[in-house]
């Protein structure tokens, strides 16, 4: 069972694509947990809870907080209910003539775009050390 999103929550947000075809019951929990693995890859290094096993807990969370977190879950169930099943096994080593590359595209830019602004993406990161002192100038 879902720990960021509930299936009626999912199948809500997503209702205005129309020609989305959502599986029902445990197919639907089941992807609606993969979807919760992609937005925790997403959140930055972050524990994840002894509990839940996510990294973060919707209870100890603010309403914007908990809408931007069910919003990301549904639009990673959204996507990985339309790969075929050779994309979502990582194995299809084929462009369609169809594909549109676009910039900054992707699952994960998009949802570091729902997080985005509610204070629940971390990051992580090194500075480059400062040069030799024999080197400035």
């Amino acid at each position: 069972m879902g720990t960021y999103a509930t299936a009626a929550e999912v199948t809500a947000a997503l209702a205005r694509w129309t020609a989305l075809q959502l599986p029902s019951g445990a197919a639907l929990e089941a992807l609606i947990v993969e979807a919760e693995g992609a937005v925790d890859a997403r959140l930055g290094p972050l524990l994840p809870s002894a509990i839940t096993g996510r990294k973060v807990d919707p209870a100890l969370l603010t309403a914007g907080q908990r809408a931007a977190l069910t919003a990301a879950t549904a639009l990673a169930v959204g996507h990985l209910s339309e790969l075929e099943m050779e994309q979502a096994l990582g194995l299809d080593d084929f462009v369609p003539d169809s594909l549109r590359p676009l910039r900054g595209a992707g699952l994960g830019a998009r949802i570091d775009e729902t997080l985005s602004g509610h204070n629940l993406l971390a990051r992580s990161g090194c500075a480059l050390p400062d040069p030799p002192d024999d080197l400035v100038a």
